[in-house]
């Protein structure tokens, strides 16, 4: 459980700090590990964010948020009900952005997208397909296809608002190919990095973040 001063919301699937003075709103999805790549305070403090308004979300599921946030399985929708909720507790930060790494990064920009917010960055959005177990107990993401197809169907009719911002490591194939599906639809810019790992932001370094 993170430690954060400040918090007026925190369970362990979803953690708010509220700065009252702040105009912008981050929302974090976690990806599978329940990081961003790193420890998440430290992630708050290298990218200079530790003073925003921060969402920091949490999918017990590890199904990229499609049941919600409860560990009773819900679905995307009601998972979207419950984040516009709470942004609008959130009036005073008028301008949001959503931050995703991993299978986090694909939720990140299928609710960014629903919701019109101003950007999203995506981190080493993941290819990876749900395994047969997860499938067999109905943990099937979008049909079972392939995040980067659902992605581009999606975004092919452009909501005229979101800008998404997907940086990934060249040397990581599967997060290079689903990049590059996404390449030259509207209001997406590619970010390639010469790294090998999925774990981009450590290519990154706290330099660039």
């Amino acid at each position: 459980q993170l430690n954060l001063p400040k918090t007026y919301s925190s369970t362990e699937n979803l953690i708010i700090k509220r700065n009252e003075e702040c105009r912008q709103s981050f929302v974090f999805f976690r990806g599978d590990n329940h990081g961003l790549f790193m420890e998440p305070l430290s992630f708050f403090v290298a990218t200079g964010l530790y003073n925003r308004n921060l969402i920091l979300l949490k999918d017990p599921h590890n199904a990229r948020f499609n049941f919600g946030l409860e560990e009773i399985p819900n679905d995307f929708d009601s998972f979207i009900d419950r984040l516009y909720n709470e942004l609008r507790a959130l009036r005073h930060a008028n301008e949001i952005y959503f931050v995703g790494t991993s299978s986090g990064a694909y939720a990140a920009i299928r609710a960014g997208y629903t919701l019109g917010v101003k950007g999203v960055y995506a981190f080493g959005l993941s290819s990876v397909s749900l395994n047969a177990d997860d499938v067999a107990q109905g943990i099937s993401g979008d049909k079972g296809q392939n995040p980067s197809s659902d992605l581009r169907c999606l975004l092919l009719n452009s909501n005229q608002s979101t800008k998404y911002f997907l940086c990934y490591n060249q040397g990581a194939r599967h997060d290079s190919i689903t990049a590059e599906e996404l390449r030259g639809l509207d209001g997406v810019t590619l970010c390639s990095l010469p790294g090998d790992s999925h774990n981009v932001i450590k290519t990154l370094g706290d330099e660039q973040l």
